[in-house]
């Protein structure tokens, strides 16, 4: 079976082969990056690494309380709608304002490149996501499949105590959850709720994830690429290796802990991430056991013959 040689894939259609080689291709390219550009360069799919920012350090789900969101300045983002807004954690703001800065002047002196396309003058595409929103979607699309095929079976086995609903649904739920978690608290540790829920994530471009041409092209052999990743590390960010655009705040690093204490803590000593997720972010659990009734109840009232 002959292999397409273009080294970098441009979309997810391609044959087996073909992409197994091409991330190969991909992936030692980053290696090679992380010899001289030091460990800032992170593979978030890796291990715990995909659970960055939406579990606490007992690895509890949490959710940002949205009064520590602020807004990012209309001339560093850029969206779609000149009515929406791109937000994120404060101090995740505050950091990236002033590495917006640190671009502007060396533009203004000449240090870097002044015409590329993402990284002479930094703006946020895509930023802070609701996670709440997030699962009421997802969870509606995945009522909606339940009730269904429950509704199916009770066209020849009709039930009608909440009882009998419950002995036809945990079979379904048996089978669906291996790849599709029903509660919120699952939702948010799983791969259908992405690390932008946390708050703590910046995408500076509006590129394809699967696009590794472009991934190159725009960030890796860009010749201001290597100013970039020193400058996120400088700033407390890693980078995300898979989505190059995707800044990420460190909050284990002295910087952002810094940041943190000094201006929201009002403290000149540092703070432990737990502090953080104590102060910042909900235990998703609490409020979802509440929930949790609710969805079923609204679920067997969907599903009834």
């Amino acid at each position: 079976m002959a292999i397409d040689k273009t080294v970098y894939a441009t979309d997810n259609t391609e044959k087996t082969a073909d992409a197994f080689y091409k991330k190969e291709v991909y992936n030692a390219r980053l290696q090679e990056q992380q010899k001289y550009l030091g460990k800032n360069l992170i593979n978030f799919n890796f291990a715990e690494r995909s659970l960055y920012g939406k579990i606490d350090m007992n690895f509890a789900p949490i959710s940002l309380q949205k009064n520590n969101i602020k807004y990012i300045s209309a001339a560093y983002a850029e969206t779609d709608n000149n009515s929406s807004k791109v937000a994120a954690v404060n101090f995740v703001v505050d950091a990236y304002m002033e590495m917006a800065r640190q671009f502007e002047k060396a533009v203004m002196t000449g240090k870097i490149s002044t015409n590329e396309a993402y990284l002479s003058n930094l703006k946020v595409y895509k930023a802070y996501e609701d996670p709440h929103k997030k699962y009421a979607d997802y969870h509606k699309i995945y009522a909606d499949s339940l009730a269904s095929f429950l509704q199916k079976e009770g066209d020849s086995d009709p039930f009608v105590t909440f009882e009998q609903f419950i002995d036809r649904l945990m079979p379904a739920l048996t089978k669906s959850l291996r790849s599709h978690p029903f509660t919120k608290t699952g939702f948010i540790k799983s791969k259908y709720c992405p690390h932008s829920c946390s708050g703590l994530v910046l995408e500076i471009a509006d590129l394809s994830y699967s696009n590794d041409q472009a991934k190159m092209d725009h960030f890796i052999n860009n010749k201001n690429w290597n100013f970039f990743v020193k400058t996120c590390s400088s700033h407390g960010f890693m980078v995300d290796q898979n989505i190059p655009w995707r800044i990420i705040a460190n909050i284990g690093s002295r910087e952002f802990m810094t940041l943190f204490a000094r201006r929201y803590m009002r403290s000149s000593t540092g703070v432990s991430p737990q502090t953080l997720f104590n102060r910042y972010y909900d235990l998703v659990h609490v409020k979802c056991y509440r929930t949790f009734k609710f969805y079923l109840l609204s679920l067997y009232n969907q599903s009834r013959p």
